[in-house]
């Protein structure tokens, strides 16, 4: 059993800056997030796998179930949806505020311009407060132990602002052709 890191999330390297950093979202196509999962089961030689995806990642395994299905055994989508475009959480709470919000408000206090100059930055680059919302509002479960819960929060900080801002952008643009379509 493997589990994998997406683009720019925990131990994952994030695309090149000189490619995505004035324009996140292409980056974060699912398409390109599905065929980094076939590079890695290429690399370890795995011809064809049962799938779990939690969220995003339940996104991007339909993606490799509806571009790769020759690679998919079986596919367990958890925390999913048919579509995210229009999806309030996302657009509203995730995207409008705090990452084009308070986040972006934070960098172009200090003189940066969004999103060019902090793609490589994280939320705690913007303001301090970016720890308190990551703590009340994204890393919540009331059914899991909160020692579990804090040991998430440090690497949730660390991700990246061209992820923030790839993802959340890419999964509010409709297409017809990935896991994220209308």
């Amino acid at each position: 059993m493997y589990v994998l890191d997406q683009r720019g999330h925990g131990g994952s390297s994030m695309p090149p800056a000189a490619d995505c950093a004035a324009a996140p979202a292409q980056c974060f196509e699912p398409a390109d997030l599905a065929d980094d999962v076939i590079a890695f089961m290429d690399a370890k030689g795995i011809a064809r796998a049962s799938i779990v995806g939690h969220s995003m990642g339940s996104f991007v395994a339909q993606e490799l179930g509806l571009s790769h299905p020759q690679r998919v055994d079986k596919l367990v989508l958890i925390g999913t949806a048919a579509s995210v475009v229009g999806n309030v959480v996302l657009q509203d709470y995730i995207l409008a505020e705090p990452v084009e919000g308070s986040w972006k408000a934070g960098f172009e206090a200090q003189g940066l311009q969004f999103p060019e100059d902090v793609y490589e930055l994280d939320p705690l680059d913007a303001n301090a407060d970016a720890q308190a919302w990551i703590e009340g509002a994204w890393v919540v479960d009331p059914a899991a132990d909160p020692d579990f819960l804090a040991s998430i929060v440090p690497e949730t900080a660390a991700t990246r602002m061209g992820t923030w801002i790839g993802v959340a952008r890419r999964c509010c643009r409709p297409t017809t052709a990935s896991a994220c379509r209308t």
